[in-house]
């Protein structure tokens, strides 16, 4: 037979179960506006937060939000606000409905509105480093006036950053286009080719060019360019010496040696001289680089006429 105080006990312990979390969330958010009170906002946070997980209602979301704007968490202080007074019938709410508006409305000034439109489905979106849900996200995002950066990443693309100034109240409208990532390239196993012995290189017998035959030809460039400088004095003096004898003959009398007609006779003298020594020496070169060509060329095979210049003047021989 059971005792009154063990009836008792039985029919008030699912009572006391059941009111358990209600009285630690109470307790949470007694702490919090303690905590407020004391001027430690940042630390009330928490405080606030678990209440809320432990029993979600108006009350709890908006001493949270309150706490937020206080802290400058202008997006999820406008969030939970707005949660908050949506409970019309709320006693509480009831009661601080107008202080709740007026902290709704200085975390919405605070505010811009941001829609991302496309995809691909499923994408994860992050809001100035924060999660903020996967597209398509089913209300446009809240951030706070300025700049804004938004993640997006999805499997097999590239990822994607958005990057925009906002101005509070404004309402931007962005679209995600994800550029697919290339497949990995394909795996291709080296050829190796069968070793082989090289062929043998057998290299062209080497282009003898005798000695000889190529100081003959130097020897014979010396000689045509000894004769060309030899040609020009001899006409230059053959020219010089015709307008002298011309100039004389026209000025002068027959034997007359002064003054400007001995000049005239003297110039004529010396460029006759002249021509008659550059001339020859011209032939003579002429000729001599002529058999030495001929004689350089001929150098490597028997028989070949060989010259060469010495000090006495030109020495040929024959090899036969």
């Amino acid at each position: 037979m059971r005792t009154p105080l063990t009836l008792a006990l039985l029919l008030c312990a699912p009572r006391l179960l059941a009111q358990t979390p209600n009285d630690e969330a109470e307790a949470q958010l007694r702490r919090g506006v303690e905590l407020r009170r004391a001027g430690r906002d940042a630390e009330s946070l928490d405080a606030f937060a678990r209440a809320y997980s432990l029993q979600r209602g108006p009350r709890m979301a908006a001493q949270w939000g309150l706490a937020c704007q206080a802290t400058g968490r202008w997006a999820q202080a406008e969030a939970l606000l707005r949660e908050a007074l949506a409970a019309g019938d709320d006693p509480w709410v009831t009661r601080n409905r107008e202080a709740l508006e007026r902290a709704r409305d200085v975390a919405t000034r605070h505010l811009a509105t941001v829609e991302l439109l496309g995809g691909p489905e499923g994408a994860q979106v992050r809001l100035n480093g924060d999660a903020a849900g996967s597209l398509p996200l089913p209300t446009p995002l809240r951030a706070l006036a300025g700049t804004t950066v938004i993640e997006v990443s999805a499997e097999g693309y590239e990822p994607l950053t958005l990057r925009f100034s906002t101005a509070p109240g404004e309402v931007l409208r962005e679209r995600v286009q994800m550029v697919p990532r290339p497949p990995p390239a394909p795996v291709v196993a080296p050829v190796v080719a069968p070793v082989t012995a090289p062929a043998p290189v057998v290299a062209p017998p080497p282009r003898v060019v005798s000695e000889p035959s190529r100081v003959g030809r130097t020897w014979a460039a010396v000689a045509w360019v000894g004769a060309g400088v030899f040609g020009a004095i001899g006409v230059t003096a053959l020219v010089l010496r015709e307008d002298a004898v011309a100039s004389y003959n026209q000025s002068c009398d027959v034997g007359d040696a002064r003054g400007d007609c001995g000049s005239l006779r003297d110039r004529g003298l010396v460029s006759t001289g002249a021509a008659a020594v550059s001339l020859p020496v011209a032939a003579l070169l002429t000729g001599a680089g002529a058999l030495l060509w001929v004689s350089g060329r001929g150098a490597s095979r028997p028989g070949a006429l060989r010259c060469a210049p010495t000090l006495a003047g030109l020495q040929c021989g024959a090899r036969f």
